[in-house]
């Protein structure tokens, strides 16, 4: 698939251009037409009850029951929201957050104060859940000898991303996440940990993905159907939830 659109890429790149630029379009008008009826969808969100979870960077992900967020809403059932931002949500509106695969696309600034959002809109004992790629487990790529896992998983991405290298090797793994996707700050877990904790966090704790003490918690992320491997999201994500001090 990757290598067909690349070679529409070359042979009409007139074409390419001008759907790109659609795309574009597109994405500006369900932007405008969610800003434009988020006071209404949050206002109704609001309303409907006491048990308020906050979702922050869906895509086309919509949870139920969840107030489902994006930069780039897909539908209707998703509120515009830029985490970059004050959100305009009422202090201690929420008992619970959940962002996935989203933290890494801003810049650690960026991402400290959309943390400390979270804790401004969560209420005292509400619990954040943020599920993001563990720089560690990537930049342990760009060394050898490696395990049969780390071997496996390198194959895998360099296959999966059609990336064209001469050889399987973990440098090139590493190269792409720091430079494709949008990704702009890359967290091993001890700094996420201390901007937790820095924005207002205490009692945090790692799982794996789809794992959780807390029941309403588990089973959210959806980031391995995306990549069509459960086992390598395993691999490459980590998950931290604190509670609000």
């Amino acid at each position: 698939m990757i290598g067909s659109q690349r070679r529409f890429v070359k042979e009409h790149p007139r074409l390419y251009r001008g759907a790109l630029a659609a795309r574009r379009a597109g994405v500006g008008v369900r932007r405008g037409v969610a800003m434009g009826v988020r006071p209404l969808v949050l206002g109704n969100y609001l309303r409907g009850g006491e048990k308020r979870r906050l979702h922050l960077g869906a895509g086309p992900h919509v949870i139920p029951g969840w107030l489902n967020t994006d930069l780039e809403p897909t539908s209707l059932r998703i509120a515009y929201l830029d985490a970059t931002r004050p959100f305009r949500l009422p202090d201690a509106s929420m008992e619970l957050v959940f962002t996935e695969h989203m933290i890494e696309h801003v810049p650690y600034a960026s991402g400290l104060r959309m943390l400390r959002e979270c804790a401004r809109v969560l209420r005292p004992s509400g619990r954040i859940r943020v599920a993001t790629p563990d720089v560690d487990a990537i930049l342990a790529l760009a060394r050898t000898p490696l395990t049969e896992e780390q071997r496996e998983y390198v194959s895998w991405f360099l296959e999966r991303n059609d990336l064209g290298v001469p050889e399987p090797r973990g440098i090139f793994v590493v190269n792409h996440f720091f430079s494709s996707w949008g990704h702009r700050f890359l967290y091993d877990r001890r700094t996420l940990a201390e901007a937790l904790e820095r924005s207002g966090f205490g009692d945090v704790r790692a799982y794996r993905p789809g794992e959780s003490d807390h029941a309403e918690l588990r089973g959210l992320e959806r980031h391995g159907a995306v990549l069509g491997s459960e086992r390598w999201n395993d691999f490459e994500t980590m998950v931290l939830e604190a509670e609000r001090s």
